[in-house]
């Protein structure tokens, strides 16, 4: 049963993670839907079931050795068995946190990055990100910045070239 369990724990551990890296190249393709990631989910659900009736299985086997009377062997289980929960129940707790975490981490600058597209879009050329972190997402951040700033100095420097030749053609 251990071993089972242990299984499970990395057969969520593997969903987990291929979840994030769905929704990671989704998010980079600009278009993620949760229901392209279903199969995944169910695949986290059924580790999670599996895990919960090996637990269960693991708690008949208690009641088998207290049928027996021999306090060693209960207490041997009853620590096997909460230790197995805490570590299953710990694995499965970093998992989701480790994903919403990933989620929140990256699609929050991501939305700003949108929303800043939008903004210039609509001509709204002194529009800037936050560049605080030195990551991918930074990096990303302060190309946006430079590259609103490069079309901003080319917008003036056009409309000054207009202007110009407005005023040789007027004269």
């Amino acid at each position: 049963l251990v071993g089972e369990m242990a299984g499970g724990s990395r057969e969520l551990n593997e969903a987990g993670t291929a979840l994030l890296a769905s929704y990671d190249a989704a998010t980079e393709r600009g278009a993620y839907s949760i229901n392209d990631d279903l199969p995944l989910i169910q695949r986290l659900n059924d580790a999670a079931r599996r895990i919960s009736e090996r637990s269960l299985e693991l708690v008949r086997l208690k009641a088998r050795i207290e049928q027996q009377r021999t306090r060693d062997a209960l207490e041997r289980a009853a620590h096997l068995q909460t230790m197995m929960v805490v570590a299953i129940g710990g694995a499965l707790l970093i998992t989701v946190a480790l994903g919403v975490a990933s989620l929140m981490t990256l699609s929050r600058p991501l939305r700003k990055l949108r929303d800043g597209l939008n903004d210039v879009a609509k001509g709204k050329f002194d529009t800037s990100l936050d560049t605080a972190t030195d990551d991918e997402v930074g990096d990303l951040g302060r190309a946006f910045n430079e590259m609103v700033h490069d079309l901003d100095t080319s917008r003036a420097e056009l409309l000054m070239a207009k202007d110009y030749l407005d005023g040789i053609f007027r004269s």
